[in-house]
Parts: C-alpha cells; sequence; structure tokens
C-alpha cells in the first residue's frame, strides 16, 4: 500500500474515549479547497479527522470541508464507511473527471456508507462535510467491498 498522506503519530492514532476506530491516517488541514492526496490505497484503511465547524440554519455556509483523492492498484470493491461521534457529516464521492458519483446525506448521526467497484490508474475524490455539530470527530474507512 502506498500513501502520500501523512502518517498519524503514534499518540494520535487511538481516539480517546470516543468509540471510533484508530486512524492509520490523519486528515492534514487545509483540505477545505484542495485535495490531501492519499496515493494509491488498499483496503482496509481508516482515515480520521475533526472537523473545526459546521454549518447551520439549514446550509453548509462557513462548514468545515475536508477532500481527499485516492487511486487504487487494481479494480477493487470498496465500501465506504464514514462514522462520526457528536455530529451529522455527509459523504460525497466523485469521479475522475470530477462528476458527483454518490451523496450520502442521510439525516442524523448514523453515519453513512457508499458501496461501489472503482478502476485502477484513476483518481478518485472524496469530500465530507459537516451539517451539524460541534467540533465532531470521523473516521472514514475503506473497506473490502463485495
Amino acid at each position: 500500500m502506498t500513501l502520500a498522506a501523512c502518517p498519524a503519530p503514534d499518540d494520535e492514532l487511538l481516539p480517546v474515549g470516543s468509540g471510533l476506530d484508530a486512524a492509520d491516517v490523519l486528515e492534514v488541514e487545509p483540505n477545505d479547497e484542495a485535495y490531501q492526496a492519499l496515493g494509491t490505497i488498499a483496503p482496509p484503511l481508516v482515515l480520521g479527522g475533526t472537523m473545526s465547524s459546521c454549518g447551520g440554519d439549514g446550509s453548509f455556509a462557513g462548514s468545515d470541508v475536508d477532500r481527499f483523492s485516492f487511486s487504487v492498484a487494481e479494480p477493487t470493491a470498496l465500501s465506504l464507511r464514514l462514522d462520526v461521534v457528536g455530529g451529522d457529516l455527509d459523504l460525497r464521492l466523485y469521479d475522475p473527471s470530477g462528476d458527483l458519483m454518490a451523496d450520502q446525506d442521510t439525516a442524523g448521526v448514523d453515519g453513512e456508507q457508499v458501496d461501489l467497484s472503482i478502476g485502477p490508474s484513476a483518481e478518485y475524490g472524496v469530500e465530507l462535510r459537516c451539517w451539524l455539530g460541534d467540533q465532531p470527530e470521523w473516521r472514514l474507512r475503506f473497506g473490502a467491498g463485495s
């Protein structure tokens, strides 16, 4: 597995009392506009972070947005699972052309999930947006799909 992102320091791999999985890689700000490159990934991989601000009044205005790009080495069935503590985040997935492939915005704090098959040698984009919460902590799990 090749990861271009910065690995998490050992003392930050385990969340403190959140009940979330340990993170293999932590987000690096700023990643609101430009994508944080994860490079070529192979599941399982757990990406972790915290949203600094959330939207309000029925809008994403002022919300922290975390963006990541990744590719796979061979055709892969993926399951992307977003787990959140302390808020409601939405998950979007973009194809190599930048077109929206999936928009998971289930109301509530149960998390989001996308299952898909993707091809190699192409860069995909993932976007997390904070709808509600006070600096919610999140984990995005890249798992093997079926």
